[in-house]
């Protein structure tokens, strides 16, 4: 069982091609998810099992990510959020 499940956030949802910030999407030089993973490594040291899942990375479909969360069954979700993903954060919450 997965005891922290962290999830780093698309700009673009992958299932309907939307862009979460008009635009900002060709602004972006695609980086590692240092802040997120810096929590995941913590936890690991502290002994959680931990799951983290980089949407942008993996191209997740924003509809398939309740099944990956499901099939983990974690204790916890984390999400990572900058001002320019509140709106895409609040409907991943949701899911």
């Amino acid at each position: 069982m997965t005891d922290l499940f962290l999830i780093n956030p698309s700009y673009i949802d992958y299932g309907r091609g939307k862009m979460s910030v008009w635009n900002f999407y060709s602004l972006l030089e695609i980086m590692p998810p240092l802040g997120i993973t810096y929590v995941a490594a913590s936890a690991i040291n502290a002994g959680y099992n931990i799951r983290l899942i980089d949407m942008e990375a993996e191209a997740i479909q924003f509809d398939k990510l309740a099944e990956i969360i499901k099939k983990a069954g974690p204790k916890l979700v984390g999400i990572s959020c900058t001002s320019p993903l509140f709106n895409t954060v609040v409907e991943l919450s949701r899911i």
